[in-house]
């Protein structure tokens, strides 16, 4: 990673990846914090190109405000995640709701963004990665039986 920010110094994603691996490596999320808050100052719609980042941060840092933000910066149509796997905008408010006890808002979230997942397996069935996202919903629902079986479908 330090290798292809040399080449490309000024790619967001590549910055933002290698400050959460400091987070991973020394659960600390400060130099995460810092890295993303810089990126924001540059430029809050090259930003939104790691929006996720900010959701899982603010999720690690577990700071409902910093995750509020977060969540304007998702595009209305969704994000991408670290493994190019794509989560509409409702998975991230299903995470946030429930990460800070909103059971109710999280299930409708949920609920919300399985049509959408749904409609992406069926018109991509072949990509695993919309397998792997409708899998995670269900399980976010505790639809165990239909989770483990779209997990099957993604390998």
């Amino acid at each position: 990673m330090e290798r292809a920010l040399a080449l490309d110094p000024t790619n967001v994603f590549i910055r933002a990846w290698i400050a959460q691996m400091l987070y991973a490596e020394r659960a600390d999320t400060a130099p995460w914090r810092s890295q993303l808050n810089t990126i924001l100052s540059e430029d809050k719609q090259r930003a939104s190109h790691v929006a996720f980042m900010f959701v899982m941060c603010a999720l690690a840092e577990r700071d409902r405000n910093a995750a509020g933000q977060a969540l304007d910066l998702v595009p209305a149509e969704g994000a991408v995640d670290f493994w190019d796997t794509f989560w509409p905008r409702d998975w991230y408010v299903g995470l946030v709701a429930r990460s800070f006890g909103d059971e109710s808002g999280a299930q409708k979230a949920f609920q919300t963004v399985r049509v959408v997942a749904e409609k992406n397996v069926s018109q991509q069935p072949e990509y695993a990665a919309n397998w792997e996202a409708l899998g995670a919903i269900d399980a976010a629902l505790v639809r165990k039986a239909e989770a483990l079986a779209e997990g099957k479908s993604a390998c």
